[in-house]
């Protein structure tokens, strides 16, 4: 993505996805999701400060676990790819600080043997099965692809180290937007940003019903 020839970033971002509510969560990610109205941009970030985002050496992987008095019945699944695009403005303690961020649901694929392994679950699975599955992501109960193309993230102002900031994550799924407070990995470099995020959400936070 070129924009007032940016400079480039490379974004790692990890979600635990669960069937419903109700799920034991990690240390270090415990806060919770809540109501969240969508946040305006800083139309003052300089073009030192501005990051595109450099989608193929991007990646977002959601790992998808069953939950429930059922969940053994269940598969977990990882979903994800090179699909997230937008820009970061990201420099001066004192200047404006911004993410916007947006992922391709159409483009998202599932359970490619490589993720799975490295999630410690069995790399192989039928084929009507990945295919069962992504179609039942993309479908209306779920993501409904074809009227909600992209899932957005924004978050304004960060507090902290730079190399360490937390941010106020707002999330957009569909047309529901919840917010929580995030912390992110950076690496920073002349020319080049990378960081790295992880959080954990329930499908229901969103609204959205998991499949039985």
């Amino acid at each position: 993505m070129i924009m007032n020839k940016p400079l480039p970033i490379a974004l790692g971002m990890a979600i635990i996805l669960t069937g419903c509510a109700g799920t034991t969560v990690e240390p270090g990610h415990t806060r919770a999701w809540t109501d969240g109205s969508w946040p305006m941009l800083d139309s003052s970030c300089d073009r030192g400060m501005r990051y595109a985002i450099d989608r193929e050496a991007s990646q977002v992987l959601v790992r998808v676990d069953p939950d429930g008095p059922m969940a053994r019945f269940g598969h977990s699944h990882v979903i994800g790819g090179p699909v997230i695009g937008g820009a970061v403005c990201f420099g001066r303690a004192e200047g404006p600080a911004w993410i916007d961020l947006s992922i391709d649901v159409a483009a998202l694929q599932v359970d490619r043997p490589t993720w799975r392994r490295s999630h410690g679950l069995e790399p192989e699975l039928a084929e009507q099965t990945i295919e069962g599955t992504r179609e039942n992501l993309l479908g209306q109960r779920v993501l409904d692809v074809h009227n909600h193309p992209a899932i957005e993230i924004r978050a304004v102002g960060m507090t902290g180290p730079g190399w360490l900031p937390e941010i106020d994550v707002h999330l957009k799924i569909r047309d529901q937007v919840r917010k929580r407070r995030l912390a992110v990995v950076v690496d920073h470099n002349p020319g080049r940003l990378v960081a790295r995020g992880m959080f954990r959400l329930d499908q229901s936070d969103f609204g959205l019903q998991p499949f039985s």
